[in-house]
């Protein structure tokens, strides 16, 4: 039985047995019966890529609850992870996007494609909580937000206020442990100095003392004793023997550190 061919069928076959697989994969295009079984395939394996890269542990594009961490997710780094990880999908939108000199900011463009596609595997995702956190810095309305939402842009405006308020409990975390080390700071200075000032006995023939029993018997009667300023300070020390006996230099020189320059600053 003779097999006709048109001339789409025999550039085709031409074309594959030179090896020439890009005027190849454009002669697919022309040829219908062939058309429709490639697209049904390279849809599979797009499909099969994307669910595979959703279930990576390690992929960077999944929202995991850290609003520091979002900070860091950027379109760069996604599109290298993408072309790394789903590549038949980059290959495509790539290829797609070839001559289009007058679009600006491409990286970006390509960035909002795959997120749009990975968005439905993943829809809890770094790309539409990292869109969360402009609409509302931009103070959006929950009609807007909306908006967003059913285009599967952004999550759901009840996640946005959820997001608000996490933030919002550790917005001056900061500056909290700045003020509790400056404290700390002050307190350690005020407890050694108490315990040198108690050193020196009132009798003025006495001689003076140059060893120090920084056992916690010892110092315990001192005003600013606690056991977490205690702690702070003895660490600071030099290691000595079992009898927490110290110089009186070594005192002091812990005092000079703590009251040096290096003490901690808000900036």
């Amino acid at each position: 039985m003779e097999h006709t061919t048109n001339p789409e069928e025999k550039m085709l076959v031409a074309n594959m047995a030179l090896k020439n697989y890009k005027a190849a994969a454009h002669g697919v295009r022309k040829f219908e019966p062939l058309q429709s079984k490639v697209l049904l395939e390279v849809g599979k394996q797009v499909r099969r890529e994307i669910t595979q890269y959703s279930k990576d542990p390690s992929n960077q594009f999944k929202y995991r609850g850290n609003l520091e961490k979002l900070a860091e997710f950027n379109n760069k780094s996604l599109l290298k992870e993408v072309e790394e990880k789903v590549p038949t999908l980059h290959t495509l939108v790539k290829a797609s996007s070839k001559g289009c000199q007058k679009v600006k900011h491409p990286m970006n463009q390509e960035a909002l494609i795959f997120s749009s596609f990975l968005n439905l595997w993943m829809p809890t995702s770094n790309f539409s909580y990292r869109i969360n956190t402009i609409l509302i810095l931009g103070g959006c309305k929950k009609e807007e937000v909306d908006c967003f939402n059913k285009l599967g842009l952004c999550s759901h405006p009840n996640t946005l206020r959820n997001m608000q308020k996490k933030a919002a409990a550790s917005f001056d975390k900061p500056v909290m442990e700045w003020k509790s080390d400056t404290e700390n700071r002050h307190h350690q200075i005020k407890f050694l100095e108490e315990v040198i000032n108690n050193l020196n006995t009132h009798d003025e023939d006495a001689m003076e003392i140059c060893t120090v029993d920084f056992s916690v018997e010892a110092v315990s009667i001192c005003k600013e004793y606690s056991e977490e300023v205690y702690k702070a300070c003895r660490e600071m020390l030099p290691i000595k023997n079992q009898d927490d006996l110290f110089e009186d230099t070594d005192i002091l020189s812990t005092l000079d550190i703590l009251k040096g320059d290096n003490s901690q600053k808000f900036r």
